[in-house]
């Protein structure tokens, strides 16, 4: 667990100094949550490529991790060693005035992410559970996700199974994005149990998650009762099946204590119903583990995006105005080059994902065509896009070939889904709740008012706080 513990620190790190090529306006603390999602994701696709050839060692978790952390080579530079110290020691300077003088602001947000960290500790506490008894989970969504998953995770680090064939289909193909599950086999292999190598993992990327999306908050709406709403909608989202609730409490004797002193399973994922929308945390976190590394991922791209087409790029080091003429050309220069900086992280963070997570990848590279036609900032999309395509097209050629899955199936269109004989439109409002009618009311409110159903909506579909604290995720 000790070996765990410190590669995942490790590449924490790597990931959090790489963060300073492309991202001056990053907290310190914005920068772990970043290094953290692209340290682990460097860190399965390199240990992967690196296990394919000689197998998952000793010497391939070394060889992955040298490569992983090869951004603190940059802390040998004197300019780069001093702005890691600056941000460390901003970070400590308001520990230490947080401490002798307290503020509310700071307190809830030290309170907020306390909270988060103590529901995520007890959740993926409970996502696998080892006993005499044998192994179970506390999640109902997760009952036939976690065996899958251990199959998945025991073949790579037990079973030599490279190139990775279907645990489930002998002889075909493995398709399914296993990057999270190939980084918990890379912790098995390193003496942890499998509950404590997901655990870690899971932990790891869920506080990212959190933190990116407080940022990305920030920084697309300047509010900061919206950043800290964002994941508390992320976290606690779900359909109307909790009305359920009150007619089961009608139905019970002891009312709504007697319900709630013995929950079923699930309210808002029913089998042989149209009840179908479930908690993000619950239904797709814990059970669908490609998930929990993909969206922070696409988290760090969105934020890239949009800090890289705002319309007033600032520049790291502005000339004084009576340098404004000689050196007018430069700046625009500095501009494009920070942006172009930011495109490329994008592209890379991009690029990782179809072994992460196909779904999200397909998302957001067609998101990037649409932007880019709202957005016509032509060299920094394709920039973006040719950067992506190169990391993720080999993904994509090894794991479509000489597999059974057929592509005209994997994308379909379906205006119901999971409907039945349900009228579709009951259905999705049913199953979503208010963020359909607060989309639309945002398109067409396009006022100040607008910002918070903005927030609703970009939270609920997939998705500073203190000036200079310590939980400053979007600090400028």
């Amino acid at each position: 667990m000790t070996v765990t513990l410190t590669i995942a620190f490790l590449v924490t790190l790597g990931g959090a100094v790489a963060t300073y090529l492309y991202d001056d306006k990053a907290s310190f603390a914005a920068r772990l949550c970043s290094g953290a999602c692209l340290g682990l994701g460097a860190l399965g696709l390199v240990g992967f490529v690196v296990a394919s050839f000689i197998g998952l060692t000793g010497n391939a978790v070394v060889i992955s991790l040298l490569v992983t952390t090869a951004p603190l080579l940059m802390l040998l530079s004197p300019n780069w060693r001093k702005q890691v110290q600056d941000d460390v020691a901003l970070q400590t300077h308001s520990i230490r005035r947080f401490l002798n003088s307290p503020d509310i602001v700071s307190l809830l947000y030290i309170v907020f992410y306390l909270a988060v960290f103590v529901v995520f500790l007890k959740v993926f506490s409970r996502a696998m559970m080892v006993d005499p008894t044998g192994m179970s989970t506390g999640d109902y969504n997760n009952f036939g996700d976690l065996p899958f998953h251990i199959s998945v995770i025991t073949g790579f680090a037990f079973g030599n199974n490279f190139p990775p064939e279907d645990p489930t289909y002998a002889g075909v193909s493995f398709t399914y994005p296993f990057i999270s599950d190939f980084i918990a086999s890379m912790f098995v292999r390193c003496g942890a149990s499998l509950e404590q190598s997901m655990f870690v993992e899971n932990i790891m990327l869920a506080m990212a998650f959190i933190g990116l999306l407080h940022r990305w908050a920030w920084v697309l709406l300047r509010d900061r009762l919206a950043a800290v709403i964002t994941p508390v909608l992320v976290i606690l989202n779900g359909g109307f099946g909790w009305v359920l609730l009150f007619t089961r409490a009608n139905e019970n004797e002891s009312g709504l204590f007697g319900v709630l002193a013995n929950l079923p399973p699930s309210l808002t994922v029913i089998p042989e119903t149209t009840w179908r929308w479930g908690n993000a945390v619950s239904a797709l976190l814990i059970p669908q583990r490609g998930f929990l590394m993909g969206l922070p991922l696409a988290i760090i791209v969105f934020t890239q995006w949009w800090l890289a087409t705002e319309k007033e790029e600032e520049v790291i080091a502005p000339p004084k105005k009576k340098q404004l003429k000689d050196r007018g050309t430069q700046t625009k220069k500095s501009k494009h080059s920070v942006s172009s900086r930011r495109m490329v992280a994008a592209g890379i963070a991009a690029g990782f994902l179809p072994l992460v997570h196909a779904h999200t990848f397909v998302v957001v590279m067609v998101m990037s065509a649409v932007l880019a036609l709202l957005i016509p900032r032509w060299r920094e999309w394709l920039t973006f896009m040719v950067v992506a395509s190169a990391i993720a097209l080999p993904q994509l050629l090894w794991s479509t070939s000489q597999t059974a899955v057929s592509t005209g199936s994997f994308f379909a269109w379906e205006v119901g889904w999971d409907h039945g004989q349900e009228n579709p439109i009951w259905f999705w409002f049913k199953n979503t709740g208010l963020a359909i009618p607060l989309i639309i009311a945002a398109v067409l409110l396009r006022g100040e008012g607008a910002a918070v159903l903005l927030t609703i909506h970009v939270v609920l579909h997939r998705s500073q706080l203190s000036q200079d604290g310590t939980l400053d995720l979007g600090q400028h």
